[in-house]
């Protein structure tokens, strides 16, 4: 911090002035064009005032650099020493003058002193608590009885047990809903149709065709009758254990949000609004994408 207020010290000293004309009766554009340096500023009554934010000695430059350090407010502080002419000049518009190279110099600094060098200063005091932490041991205010209590309770928290089901034995239609939705080939069917069904919610432009627009809709509910399909299965196979999972009643979910929405939009002669809740339908059922994850982990 030392070494950029020396260096912004060298450079902006003298640079944050400007004219009190408070008590001035002269009209602003007088002021403008009349008031130039810091003399025009005493030959005509006014105040020569120090900004509160300057860099007119190393001590006052360290502490603004410091603020700025802390990414409050720099901006301001920034435009206010760019929008100088240069010390004793009255500040503003500048002409053939290059802003962007004081812009530089204080980004510079936003981008080392205050993210490079602070981050370094809180990444040492963490390291050292770590290392200090790790030398006692993570657990060195507890008693020996407190400890053994923390790690029975880590393990038990650590332990994530599967969820299993298992084949059931008695009814014939169980048996066979249980043997379908168990198996690869399923897991793979739903997952084909859930990229398909999703890859048809893009097939949409401006001034889509009604004739095109029918067929789309009706590929949607071909999609949402192979949902309900898997759930009626699963549930079958599943009965209440089928919620248990949450995979489960993520689909379970979709597939009761998208008949709701239907079944609202006929009850309610919602003609108007047809299109739009088809859109809500399809916005719901693009969520059965996360399905992916839990299907290509199974494979």
């Amino acid at each position: 911090m030392v070494i950029f207020g020396i260096i912004a010290c060298n450079l902006l000293k003298g640079m944050n002035f400007y004219c009190d004309t408070s008590k001035l009766v002269m009209s602003p554009m007088d002021i403008e064009t009349l008031i130039i340096t810091k003399q025009d500023c005493f030959d005509y009554g006014g105040g020569w005032r120090r900004k509160l934010g300057h860099f007119d000695n190393v001590f006052d430059s360290t502490t603004n650099m410091l603020v700025i350090a802390q990414v409050v407010n720099w901006a301001a502080l920034m435009y206010s020493t760019v929008n100088s002419k240069g010390p004793d000049l009255l500040p503003g518009y500048k002409e053939g003058s290059n802003p962007y190279i004081l812009c530089s110099f204080f980004m510079f600094f936003i981008m080392f002193g205050a993210f490079f060098v602070m981050n370094l200063f809180v990444g040492v005091i963490i390291s050292a608590f770590n290392r200090e932490t790790e030398r006692l041991g993570k657990n060195f205010l507890l008693t020996s009885q407190q400890k053994k209590w923390m790690q029975t309770k880590m393990l038990t928290l650590n332990v994530k047990p599967q969820l299993s089901f298992l084949r059931p034995e008695e009814y014939y239609i169980r048996q066979v809903c249980f043997d379908i939705v168990s198996s690869n080939n399923f897991e793979i069917g739903i997952m084909i149709a859930i990229v398909l069904n999703t890859l048809c919610m893009t097939v949409y432009w401006s001034g889509i065709d009604p004739s095109v627009l029918k067929v789309i809709e009706i590929v949607n509910y071909v999609f949402l009758t192979i949902f309900c399909i898997e759930a009626t299965m699963k549930l079958v196979a599943y009965k209440l254990r089928y919620f248990k999972d949450k995979w489960n009643r993520f689909d379970f979910g979709i597939v009761a949000v998208s008949l709701g929405i239907l079944l609202l939009s006929e009850l309610l002669n919602l003609s108007t609004f047809s299109h739009s809740i088809s859109q809500v339908v399809r916005t719901v059922r693009i969520f059965r994408m996360f399905k992916l994850f839990r299907g290509m982990k199974r494979l």
